[in-house]
């Protein structure tokens, strides 16, 4: 029967020769008729599997004739050995493939060889060939087969085929964001890969399906109301057949804003109209709006639409609708919309004279001016109330401060006063007019004493009246009569006073001669300075025949002065010059004449006469004339 040994062991084949003659030359081994060696003893130290075979030990002997004997002895190694097991399986897959792993007994020693499987060292407990249906990331491990036989000493040989399974999958994705954020804030969108067979190429993120870049980190700063919508960060690996690997994982960003506000109201009205002031909310996130109003800063406690009623000019202001909605956090969310709401009135004109009465033909001012009101006038005039033909414009004009400033020359001569008042003109914004006027103003006219009086002639015996009448505005205070002698005469003195005119008569009684002369009418004025008129009494023993000297007789009476003069001043140089008897110079109109002294003093003689006659006719004649 063979030789068994075990594949590994160490086995000593020996050949001995018990008996032999002539003596063996030699032993030597020999393997399936390969020599081996001469020796008696050969070794095989850790016997390989293909040790197995034919042994032959070979002795040789040679005879007396030269004739080699030989002896050949055979025995079978048998070299047994565990199995050599080949492992049949992909290396790699996807999840949800369906794999097959085979083990294939290529040799063994005994051939009879059960076959067991392990993963990651844990028996599966599956003979044969072991197949996986849809496979998972949980099938990744070493997969091992592993054939046994049975030695003829009883003991197994084992032999074990393993190969690693790298099943490879989709990404696991993370996203961290704020969900919910306030219009303004900074926010991070993050996604982590927890995950991934084989490691991820990229991460990106998009917006709605919009590619936002390749990141793993997105920041929004100062996030806008807009942002809101998908966020999709998509994990990207590439399998091993060069199919892509992708997972997408979308979370909604909504973003809320304060409300958007439009504030619908009329810029302008008149008082007395009605308005309406709408707020609208274009545009809030959340949605839930409440509505407040102010004016200029002060709540008016007014929800929703505002209406006013018969605006005055106190509604004027900056309005204010405030919407205010609430946030996730509990904040809350404010926009305001104002308008100023321009409320159009007239003004109030007014109209202002000298602080002091004006004289009669002087400069005075006037002033329009209107205070208040909107728009401002785009005319205002002066004007000055008539009786007759109605009231005159003055003027028409206006400043940029809605002031106009007059000169008004006072030419009205008899009137003690002027009535004037200002007209201003508006339009409103709707095309209206309104012209408001400002109340009268009456200015009273001075002037100054103007005193008229004529001049008396009576007869020897009879009362005189001397009357002087005086107009001035304010009428005077009293009227002084002084006499000849500039003396006041306080008795027989009588006043009648008519409005601005005062009538003063001085009475003397039985005049004589010595009472004839000039008589002085004095208006005293607190106001103006002392006016006075010379009024001459003239007594004669007739009655008067004229009252006002000619032109004629005044020439007479100037021509007869003049000769007058000439005469005496040639009666004077005669007399200087009487104890000369030489040639006396007279001087005449015509010039110097050298004349007899008798002559002269007959024509100075003559010239005396003239000259008593003629101003005795003056004095009887002669009347003032004021004018």
């Amino acid at each position: 029967m063979p030789e068994i040994a075990k594949e590994g062991s160490d086995i000593t084949l020996s050949c001995s020769v018990e008996d032999a003659n002539p003596m063996v030359e030699n032993i030597a081994w020999f393997k399936n008729g390969i020599d081996l060696g001469v020796t008696s003893l050969f070794e095989l130290i850790n016997v390989p599997r293909n040790a197995s075979g034919n042994y032959t030990c070979s002795a040789v002997n040679i005879f007396y004739d030269g004739s080699v004997g030989s002896v050949n002895v055979t025995k079978y190694l048998d070299v047994q050995y565990s199995p050599t097991v080949k492992l049949s399986m992909p290396e790699v897959g996807k999840e949800g493939d369906n794999i097959s792993m085979t083990c294939l007994v290529l040799n063994a020693n005994p051939m009879t060889a059960d076959i067991t499987w392990y993963k990651d060292g844990v028996d599966l407990h599956i003979p044969g060939v072991y197949t996986i249906m849809d496979i998972t990331r949980d099938s990744t491990g070493i997969y091992t087969c592993t054939a046994t036989n049975t030695f003829h000493d009883g003991s197994d040989g084992t032999t074990s085929a393993s190969n690693y399974l790298n099943v490879q999958y989709l990404p696991s994705v993370s996203v961290t964001m704020s969900e919910i954020a306030k219009e303004g804030s900074d926010i991070t969108l993050n996604c982590s890969v927890e995950d991934a067979n084989p490691m991820v190429e990229n991460i990106a993120w998009f917006k709605n399906g919009i590619d936002l870049g390749v990141t793993s980190l997105f920041e929004l700063i100062n996030v806008p109301r807009n942002a809101s919508g998908n966020y999709t960060c998509s994990a990207v690996n590439i399998f091993y057949d060069g199919s892509v690997g992708s997972v997408n994982v979308t979370k909604y960003l909504d973003v809320q804003y304060s409300p958007t506000v439009k504030l619908s109201m009329p810029y302008v009205g008149k008082e007395g109209d009605n308005i309406s002031m709408t707020c609208f909310v274009l545009d809030a996130n959340p949605m839930t709006v409440d509505i407040t109003w102010d004016k200029d800063g002060v709540d008016l406690h007014i929800p929703g639409v505002y209406t006013i009623m018969d605006i005055t000019r106190d509604s004027t202001g900056i309005y204010t609708c405030t919407a205010t909605n609430t946030f996730h956090d509990g904040s809350d969310g404010t926009t305001s919309a104002s308008e100023y709401l321009n409320v159009q009135y007239p003004g109030n004109v007014s109209i202002t004279g000298p602080s002091e009465p004006p004289l009669r033909g002087d400069v005075f001012n006037i002033t329009c001016s209107i205070s208040g009101g909107v728009p401002d006038p785009y005319k205002m005039e002066l004007y000055r109330v008539t009786v007759t033909d109605g009231d005159t414009v003055i003027r028409e004009d206006i400043n940029e401060h809605g002031v106009i400033f007059i000169n008004v020359i006072n030419t009205a001569s008899s009137k003690l006063n002027e009535t004037y008042y200002c007209k201003s003109y508006i339009t409103f914004y709707d095309n209206t007019e309104l012209q408001p006027e400002s109340t009268k103003l009456d200015i009273q006219i001075y002037y100054s004493p103007l005193i008229t009086g004529e001049d008396v002639t009576v007869k020897h015996n009879e009362d005189a009246f001397l009357v002087c009448t005086v107009d001035s505005n304010p009428s005077v205070e009293s009227v002084v009569w002084k006499d000849t002698n500039m003396k006041s005469i306080a008795s027989d003195v009588t006043t009648v006073r008519d409005g601005t005119l005062v009538t003063s008569t001085l009475t003397l009684r039985d005049v004589a001669k010595t009472n004839e002369g000039k008589y002085t009418c004095i208006a005293v004025s607190d106001i103006f300075s002392e006016h006075s008129l010379v009024i001459k009494l003239y007594v004669s023993e007739s009655a008067p025949t004229v009252s006002t000297l000619s032109l004629a007789v005044i020439i007479g009476v100037i021509v007869a002065v003049v000769v007058a003069v000439v005469v005496i001043i040639y009666v004077v140089y005669s007399r200087i010059n009487k104890k000369r008897k030489s040639r006396s110079v007279v001087i005449t109109k015509h010039g110097i004449e050298n004349r007899d002294f008798s002559q002269i003093e007959k024509t100075a003689a003559s010239s005396d006469r003239v000259d008593k006659q003629h101003e005795e006719t003056s004095m009887t004649t002669f009347k003032l004339d004021d004018n």
